[in-house]
């Protein structure tokens, strides 16, 4: 299982650019056969429709943690921002 750490909140194009790239990126990964977990894939949705804050950090480390830990290597993808992105350092 893969975790793929991708920047949000410094993507220069803006949040909703960076759920897109992610999605892209997690889709190829996945039409290769391999299993893909994308917090921002997943937790972009959760954050518009279930109106949650996609800034409050504490609360997306909390979802995400547990992902973190269940995956068995972590991919970062070098969009622009990744290597200023706090969440991507983190992860």
């Amino acid at each position: 299982m893969i975790y793929l750490a991708t920047p949000f909140s410094l993507y220069p194009m803006g949040t909703e650019a960076a759920f897109i790239e992610a999605a892209r990126i997690a889709g190829r990964l996945t039409a290769r056969g391999l299993n893909v977990f994308s917090p921002i894939v997943h937790s972009f949705p959760l954050a518009v429709y279930g109106d949650l804050d996609r800034f409050d950090a504490d609360l997306w480390l909390r979802v995400d943690r547990p992902y973190l830990e269940w995956c068995d290597e972590l991919y970062v993808a070098t969009m622009p921002g990744w290597q200023e992105s706090a969440g991507v350092a983190h992860e």
